[in-house]
């Protein structure tokens, strides 16, 4: 990072809402014993989790935060060395400005618009993108909701999460009042932390090999039941869930289990191709969401994507 620059505008999405692998969002601002509030402690977190390729290591000390001549935005600064960053966060905590080292006085609100929009402009673009690249992905993943919908939702998510089940009950909802207007696409984000994320993944995968709602089956099974799963329970309870689906039990389980099979290595690659899509659109933790493109984070509420979804059609 320098300090010889006029204006720098980096539009960082902070790491909002609540998910596995993910900060929390904070809640009321209380102060700590060090006298540090609990929005100054996740700013400071997202600072250095956002800049850590230029922080190097170092530490960043955050200022106080206060209001802004613009609207929605409060400001403050923080610091690294000698060196003092001005930066503008917005009132949720959703988007982070990082401006000049000189004061707030030589930024005015126009300067702020003008660049703001031509940020727009640029994460429009990026939406746009993501957007064609996850289309393309969605063909070989489970489908709920209106499959020629104006709006599409990819969810990245893992079986295993907690956080990934309120996803589950919000997209239920959504589905319920909207599922006309959208089409979800299920994509596996299993994490490295979660025991059996992995082998539900495969297995849920299986079971979408001979149909789309055997997949669903499985994936409303392991949510509802996340407390009684268990690695060495898994393919009994999930065989149990299965049947009356219609498929082939023998050929599902095979599939599911044998590591030599066709079917389990074909399984396995997918997983792992969607993981790998995740990672590349920025996809850290879990739940993560794309409406449209538009990337939302963590186990956000119904209005949250009734919003995006409004936006979407637009």
């Amino acid at each position: 990072m320098r300090s010889n620059f006029c204006l720098i505008l980096l539009l960082l999405p902070l790491l909002i809402g609540l998910g596995c692998g993910q900060n929390e969002s904070n809640a009321p601002d209380t102060v700590g014993a060090d006298g540090t509030t609990e929005r100054q402690a996740y700013l400071k977190a997202n600072i250095q989790y956002h800049l850590r390729d230029g922080l190097a290591g170092r530490t960043v000390a955050l200022g106080a935060i206060e209001d802004s001549a613009i609207p929605g935005f409060d400001k403050s600064s923080f610091s690294v060395g000698r060196e003092q960053y001005s930066f503008l966060v917005t009132e949720d905590d959703e988007y982070f400005v990082l401006l000049a080292a000189e004061p707030f006085k030589n930024i005015s609100g126009d300067e702020m618009v003008v660049a703001l929009e031509a940020e727009k402009l640029e994460r429009t673009k990026a939406s746009e993108d993501r957007a064609a690249s996850l289309a393309a992905a969605a063909s070989r993943a489970p489908v709920r909701g209106n499959p020629n919908a104006q709006v599409t939702i990819v969810e990245f998510s893992d079986f295993e999460c907690p956080y990934c089940r309120r996803g589950f009950d919000t997209m239920e909802q959504l589905l319920e009042k909207h599922g006309e207007e959208v089409r979800l696409v299920y994509m596996h984000f299993p994490l490295s932390n979660h025991p059996w994320a992995m082998p539900s993944a495969i297995a849920s995968t299986c079971a979408a090999q001979q149909s789309n709602e055997a997949f669903w089956t499985l994936h409303d099974f392991y949510f509802r039941n996340q407390s009684q799963i268990e690695v060495d329970n898994l393919i009994a309870k999930s065989r149990g869930a299965l049947a009356g689906s219609g498929i082939n039990i023998g050929d599902w389980e095979t599939c599911s289990t044998d590591g030599t099979s066709e079917s389990h290595e074909a399984a396995a690659t997918l997983v792992n191709e969607q993981f790998e899509l995740g990672s590349a659109s920025e996809v850290s933790g879990t739940p993560a969401f794309f409406v449209n493109g538009t990337f939302i984070s963590g186990a956000q509420p119904l209005e949250v994507f009734e919003a995006a979804i409004a936006e979407a059609k637009r």
